[in-house]
């Protein structure tokens, strides 16, 4: 399956019938799913990786993915002004960096 970016959708070139969250458009005769489902259509695939590089696998398998939605170069963001956080504001930020930026404990 190739998965591409189209006018704000995936595109998804020679996806199987039982793809999650994905519609049938007979306009390109494929299958097309809104982009934020981005992240867990990887996921399905068994192409998402955590913050430990991990593979997260759905129902334990994987689907063959070319994935070129993403290709776009990662932002970079240098904050202009920096603000010291009060003592109980960076204890949160600590504990959310400490769970994998999740906020939650894995």
């Amino acid at each position: 399956m190739r998965v591409e970016f189209d006018d704000g959708t995936l595109l998804l070139r020679d996806a199987p019938d039982d793809i999650p969250y994905a519609e049938w458009d007979d306009r390109v005769d494929e299958y097309r799913m809104q982009a934020y489902r981005y992240r867990p259509l990887l996921e399905w695939a068994g192409a998402w990786a955590d913050g430990n590089k991990q593979a997260t696998l759905q129902d334990g398998f994987a689907h063959a993915l070319e994935d070129v939605a993403r290709a776009y170069p990662a932002l970079e963001l240098t904050p202009a002004l920096h603000i010291e956080p009060r003592e109980y504001q960076q204890a949160a930020l600590d504990a959310w960096i400490d769970h994998t930026n999740s906020g939650r404990e894995q």
